[in-house]
């Protein structure tokens, strides 16, 4: 309506952007069959079409020729519920792995909500296929607090006149690392640097320069970060604006009313449909009719029936949440001097390792290592709002370690703190048979 009011009030010029330089003619043309069912559109009578460049190349693309199942075209699979529908994804996970897709990371899981995501990655996990996770905002800590951005800024700091160009500091970060277990945010830091690489033209310019980029993207990826390295598992809101060679769209996507919530819902439908490249595989829950899936017929779709056996896992599905800032005394290690066995056994916990959680002194609840010491103590929020769920908990799991320092905290904290830095663990919490805290939406 903005843009439509924008060209009335100024009598602007309107150009359509049609050309598609993205997806297979296939993905283009079920995508506009679906789209089309929605009237209130500036580009109703512009349908999307295949760039000129690859005008002459066969409609489901290069892939699609050594796909002797669907020749390209978009897959919508048929299945009873939210249980078949996990195991349908990982059944085609492992047909386009036959295929050739060596890459996990070029397939992305999309779907309207997390709940219908935690069920695929449940299954995966048991498969040990690695995914990629998305952290809302709200439990995701600061990203350069973490202990590897605090690490290349602390060497940094020094450095700030001096010129570099991206490739130096690239080598000059991955020896800060070399002798240090690869973790995924010593990936996104590779990531980072790369992206500098670009920005930059690799010209020798000030370190001052990278560490304002590093923080603008820190605080840029953290409103919908994903982490861990593998198979992607979003919601469509988040991977607006992303490309995927091989997108597999699940969840609900019923035909509701009235009209304006049915096109809503529709527009969310079709950008998960045009974030795919080379293929697309809809998912269609006979237990949600009429669904939009429905809709989709013609000479680029395929439909066909899961042939798998589902397996009974309706009970064995897993939910995923994050102990948000909030939810953790953020000076507990602080109060310990330098040699307290805290500070060492945080020291040693790395991205991945297994803590457990358990009753501490005066009612609290406490996150310990293998070795039984205390690392973390949850707040009274914290604890009020996990000791109930304490008998649903399957696993715990370091996303991160966060650096903290004493002026971070309240003044009047900062005379008891015994040190002056201290780390944290950012932990995951996995639930049985998809327990929720009904207050907050599952991360």
């Amino acid at each position: 309506e903005f843009i439509r009011r924008f060209q009335q009030d100024y009598g602007a010029e309107v150009h359509y952007l049609v050309e598609n330089y993205r997806s297979t003619r296939h993905i283009i043309d079920a995508s506009n069959q679906l789209i089309s069912a929605n009237t209130d559109r500036m580009k109703t009578d512009h349908p999307i079409r295949i760039d000129r460049q690859r005008a002459r190349s066969p409609s489901g693309g290069d892939f699609g020729r050594k796909d002797g199942l669907t020749g390209g075209k978009v897959q919508v699979i048929e299945v009873a519920n939210q249980v078949a529908q996990a195991e349908a994804v990982l059944t085609e996970v492992r047909r386009l792995r036959t295929l050739g897709v060596a890459d996990w990371s070029a397939i992305a899981v999309l779907s309207a909500t997390h709940r219908e995501l935690a069920h695929v990655r449940s299954l995966a996990e048991r498969e040990g296929i690695p995914v990629r996770w998305f952290a809302s905002r709200a439990t995701m800590p600061p990203l350069h607090q973490i202990r590897e951005s605090q690490l290349v800024l602390k060497h940094l700091s020094d450095k700030r006149s001096s010129l570099l160009r991206a490739s130096d500091l690239g080598r000059m970060v991955a020896g800060l690392f070399v002798s240090v277990p690869p973790t995924p945010w010593t990936a996104y830091l590779t990531r980072v640097i790369d992206a500098w690489h670009s920005e930059s033209d690799d010209a020798e310019l000030p370190v001052q320069e990278f560490v304002e980029f590093l923080y603008e993207t820190c605080a840029e990826d953290r409103r919908d970060f994903s982490y861990g390295e593998g198979i992607l598992l979003s919601t469509v809101h988040s991977a607006k604006g992303t490309e995927h060679d091989h997108v597999l769209l699940i969840g609900a996507w019923p035909q509701v009313q009235p009209r304006e919530k049915l096109e809503e819902v529709r527009r969310a439908f079709y950008v998960g449909m045009t974030r795919a490249r080379k293929t697309l595989g809809i998912f269609n829950r006979a237990d949600v009719r009429p669904s939009l899936p429905d809709s989709l017929t013609g000479p680029a779709v395929l439909r066909r029936e899961f042939a798998g056996q589902t397996a009974n896992t309706a009970n064995g599905r897993s939910n995923y949440t994050m102990l948000s800032l909030e939810d953790i005394h953020l000076g507990f290690p602080a109060q310990f001097e330098a040699a307290h066995p805290v500070h060492q056994a945080l020291a040693r916990l790395n991205t991945g390792d297994r803590l457990q959680m358990g009753p501490v002194g005066n009612g609290g609840l406490g996150l310990h290592d293998g070795s039984g010491v205390c690392v973390a103590r949850l707040s009274r929020k914290g604890a009020a709002t996990w000791t109930p769920r304490l008998p649903a908990v399957q696993e715990r799991r370091v996303v991160a370690m966060l650096r903290r320092t004493a002026d971070q905290s309240e003044k009047e904290f900062q005379d008891r703190c015994r040190v002056p830095e201290w780390e944290l663990p950012v932990a995951e919490v996995v639930l049985q048979n998809g327990d929720g805290d009904p207050s907050r939406p599952p991360a």
